[in-house]
């Protein structure tokens, strides 16, 4: 979503975000952490209500002068994915495969 942000392609990054948000319902409450990286991302989109829950949450710093949350790649890959193999519009096979 940072790189869609530097290119100017909101539509895209508005997008993901409301894909975080719908597995966010879906899940557990967030941790305070979580909670400070999520009001951090929505900071450009809505920075006067971002602000506020920062202040609510009881930091004193602007989100302006924050650095933007990092992610670990190794937490998002899957070891396991299944692949559908489809000829004419009609499925053949669904074979798994395992990243290596």
């Amino acid at each position: 979503m940072g790189d869609d942000i530097e290119a100017f392609k909101f539509n895209t990054a508005i997008s993901a975000l409301m894909i975080l948000l719908n597995e966010l319902e879906a899940s557990a409450p967030l941790a305070k952490d979580e909670l400070a990286a999520l009001v951090k991302i929505v900071h450009p989109f809505v920075p006067h209500m971002a602000q506020e829950l920062w202040s609510l949450m009881g930091n004193a710093s602007y989100l302006d002068f924050e650095p933007w949350p990092v992610y670990d790649p190794a937490l998002i890959a899957q070891e396991k994915i299944t692949i559908i193999f489809q000829v004419n519009g009609r499925r053949r096979t669904a074979r798994p495969w395992t990243r290596r």
